[in-house]
């Protein structure tokens, strides 16, 4: 017996959890923390996709999804941490347009993953 499930997935930013000093403004600096949130996008798609390809058994579909979502997340951290280091936090301008390229190329890759709510076949 197979079974539909909505799934809702949604990247958002938390404004009091984010920071932003107010001498240090650049537009260099805004498009390193715009960084950041697409790359949470960018592992939003990620999951999204591994969901859609496993075929999830009914019977584990909780915990299953509880894995994946903290495999993503453990892999969303590091990377974020990786952008951080290379990018200086945005003061090597050079590696922040390498990271700017390589994350809109990743998000367009995976542009059909963006629905926030979608439906998987539970077997």
């Amino acid at each position: 017996n197979d079974h539909l499930l909505v799934i809702e997935l949604q990247t958002y930013f938390i404004k009091n959890k984010s920071w932003y000093k107010s001498e240090k403004k650049s537009e260099t600096l805004f498009k390193h923390e715009q960084g950041h949130f697409d790359i949470s996008e960018l592992f939003t798609r990620k999951l999204h996709e591994n969901i859609i390809e496993e075929k999830i058994k009914e019977k584990n579909i909780s915990q299953r999804i509880t894995q994946l979502n903290e495999k993503y997340t453990y892999e969303l951290h590091k990377y974020q941490d990786l952008y951080d280091k290379e990018t200086e936090h945005s003061i090597n301008e050079k590696k922040q347009i390498e990271w700017n390229e390589k994350i809109a190329k990743e998000l367009k890759e995976l542009e059909k993953y963006t629905e926030t709510h979608f439906t998987v076949e539970v077997k």
